[in-house]
């Protein structure tokens, strides 16, 4: 299983096979010289294994397949990892091109852009809702 199968099986929310999957990820980090990596997924494995003890409520989640989740309702196979939706939709909303290394140097000012990005994202999702009257439908042949 390669790192394509670890998409594989996260979009699907098939935790027993994520895991799997990481697990045979770990030695090729090691191969490739990626000790950062290989490092913190072992230490993601060995939490990941102790969930049913340590925290079943959360494991019992995650069984469901709540570790991932679908942004378009309708397009199937489309689901992606909790910490890359926090990328593509909070982190995106905020990441205006060019705005913050206009004043970068004004800590201040960083700091007022960063503490209201909170509710520019809500604005921007309520915005959205109102433009976008209908979803659009997925349609794959394959299926």
């Amino acid at each position: 299983m390669c790192c394509l199968g670890l998409i594989h099986v996260s979009r699907e929310g098939n935790l027993l096979l994520h895991l799997y999957a990481v697990h045979h990820m770990i030695p090729w980090w090691f191969a490739y010289d990626k000790f950062n990596y290989a490092r913190y997924l072992l230490m993601y494995y060995a939490q990941m294994a102790n969930l049913p003890v340590e925290h079943p409520d959360v494991h019992r989640k995650f069984m469901e397949g709540h570790f991932s989740m679908q942004l378009s309702g309708k397009s199937p196979f489309g689901r992606i990892l909790v910490d890359q939706t926090m990328e593509v939709t909070v982190n995106k909303d905020t990441k205006t091109t060019g705005i913050v290394t206009i004043f970068s140097s004004k800590t201040g000012a960083v700091n007022r852009f960063y503490l209201t990005a909170e509710y520019r994202c809500v604005f921007l999702e309520q915005l959205r809702s109102l433009v976008q009257a209908k979803q659009p439908h997925f349609h794959h042949d394959e299926m």
